[in-house]
């Protein structure tokens, strides 16, 4: 009923935690894996930002899709609009 309640008033619940469903990922170069994102608590609204720290290594959609680009290592951060985040860290063989 709370979060009927949230939504009536427009209002956003901002997010006390980012949880990523992997921490780590291991992808070959051309493949795609697309990261399961759950805000806390629950009933959160935010919207949720994804980067990569090396988009010549993998890239990331807004929809949170990593692709493999070439081989390395990078960092993807999953960012709330109120600064909480969680980073997944990927290595492209």
């Amino acid at each position: 009923i709370k979060t009927i309640i949230d939504f009536q008033k427009n209002k956003t619940v901002k997010a006390k935690k980012v949880v990523v469903n992997k921490k780590r990922i291991v992808l070959k170069k051309g493949k795609k894996v697309k990261l399961k994102v759950k805000l806390k608590p629950a009933n959160a609204t935010e919207k949720v930002t994804f980067k990569s720290s090396n988009k010549k290594v993998a890239k990331v959609t807004k929809n949170g899709v990593v692709k493999a680009v070439k081989k390395g290592k990078c960092k993807i951060t999953v960012k709330t609009a109120s600064g909480k985040k969680a980073v997944v860290k990927v290595t492209v063989k």
